[in-house]
């Protein structure tokens, strides 16, 4: 959900790149629960008002121009996840949606939009008490060592000022490029790979994608783009499984707080894609 939609428990209240929202495994189940946790709330200074309650039924999207992008310009992406996510284009397509594919020139690489995101979550409050941390760093992971380290040396005024820049230009891009250009939302992968070690440590692990290393923190990862721009609704579906049977993603995104365009494109997908959830994966709860 879009920053404001759902209120942040304090001190979070003013961490823009953070958010909650639902998790569920059917469409319906994401929406009952998106009406539940969202809403005003008291002692919630962003909170957003009044309330949006989501339908649990949209038009069709017959008409509809959807832009997609597989890499946003920078990733690699594996073949597994290319093939999903074009299976997906086709469930808009097949529907009358009129898909096509854009550029964004966003000229970036995985770890420039990583240290955008470290920029924007370290050089506020929430970096001033992650410094803190670093009083205890023979305690922590090696990840959490590494972000109170960074959050103690380097972030400050000048930190905000670049996330805050690269923010504005990616949103600009994302006007110019998509909004601006006539297309009602974008989609693209979610991760570009799902072949991930559950112990995988970024700060000294690699990452390897069709046998390319990519940046262990940010390469294999397509979210960070919507954590810098968290005032667009963005609805993660599933495409399918990979070679290891693990799930792929799509993210569907649309414009500042357009949360009912979001949802008709990821109801439209929810009707007619194979559910990811059937069978013996989706248990009983008896």
């Amino acid at each position: 959900p879009p920053y404001g939609r759902v209120p942040m428990a304090p001190p979070s209240i003013f961490l823009f790149p953070a958010g909650s929202g639902p998790m569920a495994r059917t469409f319906q189940d994401m929406v009952l629960l998106e009406n539940v946790i969202s809403g005003p709330a008291p002692y919630v200074i962003t909170s957003l008002r009044p309330k949006l309650e989501l339908p649990l039924e949209y038009p069709s999207i017959e008409g509809m121009r959807i832009a997609y992008t597989m890499d946003q310009g920078w990733a690699e992406i594996d073949p597994d996840t290319l093939r999903n996510t074009e299976n997906a284009l086709k469930v808009l397509a097949d529907q009358g949606a009129i898909v096509e594919e854009v550029d964004l020139e966003l000229n970036l690489t995985g770890s420039d939009i990583r240290q955008g995101i470290i920029n924007a979550l370290l050089s506020g409050f929430f970096g001033a008490d992650m410094a803190l941390l670093y009083n205890y760093k023979e305690q922590l992971t090696s990840y959490g060592r590494y972000v109170a380290e960074v959050a103690s040396q380097e972030m400050g005024p000048q930190q905000a000022k670049q996330a805050t820049e690269l923010s504005n230009f990616i949103y600009k891009q994302l006007e110019d490029k998509v909004f601006l250009s006539g297309y009602e939302a974008i989609v693209m992968p979610t991760l570009a790979t799902s072949a991930i070690d559950a112990d995988l440590d970024p700060v000294t692990g690699k990452v390897m994608i069709d046998d390319k290393e990519v940046d262990p923190f940010g390469g294999w990862v397509l979210t960070p783009l919507w954590n810098l721009l968290n005032w667009n609704p963005v609805v993660n579906v599933p495409t399918g499984l990979d070679a290891n049977n693990m799930p792929t993603g799509m993210q569907i995104a649309t414009k500042t707080y357009d949360d009912l365009t979001a949802m008709r494109v990821a109801y439209a997908y929810s009707q007619k894609a194979n559910p990811l959830y059937q069978g013996t994966r989706f248990p009983t709860f008896r």
